[in-house]
């Protein structure tokens, strides 16, 4: 359900977090930033599972996730979301690219459509 299916579900699962929590339980959409390793930034918000319980919102310290894509390779996301990480996520921070994802974020550095990004790590030496 990862990478290929977040996107759909997410717009699905939006409202289906809206909906009254007592019929079937609570659920929250665990969210995260892909991280551009070629422009070096992260993008917005994404919504990358749907996980059952009380969300435990955002505000914790940046970590980075590696999750497999269905090509068989790995795609790098950030997050501050507290709590447990998706079943999968392999959140150690052991990827050589986890660096360079949280110092991006640190930084604020969002990938803009257009290309470019909002902080890039020239105009942030300067």
């Amino acid at each position: 359900m990862w990478l290929s299916a977040a996107v759909a579900v997410t717009a699905a699962a939006a409202t289906a977090v809206t909906a009254p929590a007592c019929e079937s339980g609570s659920y929250y959409i665990y969210v995260g930033r892909l991280y551009d390793p070629q422009r070096d930034c992260v993008s917005d918000l994404q919504g990358l599972d749907i996980e059952q319980g009380r969300d435990p919102g955002t505000g914790c310290s940046p970590q980075c996730l590696v999750l497999s894509d269905p090509d068989g390779g790995v795609v790098i996301y950030t997050t501050t979301m507290c709590g447990p990480v998706p079943y999968g996520v392999n959140a150690t921070g052991s990827d050589p690219r986890c660096s360079a994802a949280l110092k991006a974020v640190q930084r604020s550095d969002v990938c803009l459509d257009g290309g470019g990004s909002t902080a890039p790590v020239d105009a942030a030496a300067e």
